[in-house]
């Protein structure tokens, strides 16, 4: 969905903001709202003019920036709020496949990030914003799970959530497997629309699939860039023959 586009544009323009950045080169113009209309809105200050929920999310942003001087919570706060923003949508168009997508993409955005922070030293004034709210994994669970050796998470979500277990790593807490995994089940659960012709289903699942696609081309210019050799890059990337 478009959406997605305005909320990374909102990141680039609240860092532009607080930390006087220089990166306006950053802005896509694929969103709902224009490129020169959203510089306008930040330009003053004038939020209001967004949805509802985007105002909330950057002011909250903002003030929780100054609060923990801990810019990573820009981040994940302005996530936070465009997932409450599609669950929203989706909830207004009553679209029970958009809005399972997006509970599923929560769930294993969590995971993803469980397992990235691991044994990290996390500021506690920045817990709260870790996890994505909505998804069907309680976040009390998740923040348990912080602090618990890598077999009791697999165990505990496995037992839990069977549906996706598949996508947790070996032993050797393979963050990468983990999103490649991810983005296998979410082209799964998408392609569950390849022979409907009518209803919404079908082209918000050819505008998630491109999103996945462009993902996997940015790693595979990486990689290339990177001069890595081609079993290396297999590695990296998602299985190629998903997307046919």
């Amino acid at each position: 969905m478009r959406l997605e586009y305005d909320y990374h544009n909102i990141k680039v323009l609240l860092k532009k903001r607080i930390f006087k950045l220089d990166n306006i080169d950053s802005l896509i113009d694929n969103g709902t709202i224009s490129k020169e209309k959203i510089q306008n809105i930040f330009e003053k200050e004038e939020y209001n003019k967004l949805s509802p929920i985007m105002h909330k999310g950057i002011v909250t942003a903002i003030n929780n920036y100054y609060l923990t001087k801990q810019s990573i919570v820009i981040d994940l706060i302005i996530d936070q709020t465009q997932f409450k923003e599609l669950l929203f949508i989706s909830k207004t168009i009553s679209n029970p496949f958009v809005k399972k997508y997006y509970k599923l993409k929560i769930d294993l955005i969590n995971i993803q990030t469980l397992f990235r922070i691991k044994e990290k030293s996390i500021n506690n004034s920045i817990k709260k914003f870790i996890f994505l709210n909505d998804g069907t994994i309680e976040i009390s669970l998740l923040l348990h799970l912080i602090n618990e050796p890598i077999e009791s998470i697999q165990k505990t979500l496995k037992f839990n959530f069977p549906e996706i277990s598949n996508i947790l790593p070996k032993l050797d807490n393979n963050i990468l497997e983990i999103e490649n995994k991810s983005d296998e089940i979410f082209l799964n659960y998408l392609k569950k629309t390849d022979y409907l012709i009518m209803g919404i289903e079908p082209i918000f699942a050819y505008s998630q699939i491109l999103l996945i696609e462009l993902k996997t081309i940015s790693k595979l210019l990486n990689a290339k860039k990177a001069k890595l050799d081609p079993d290396t890059i297999k590695e990296k990337i998602i299985n190629l023959n998903l997307f046919k």
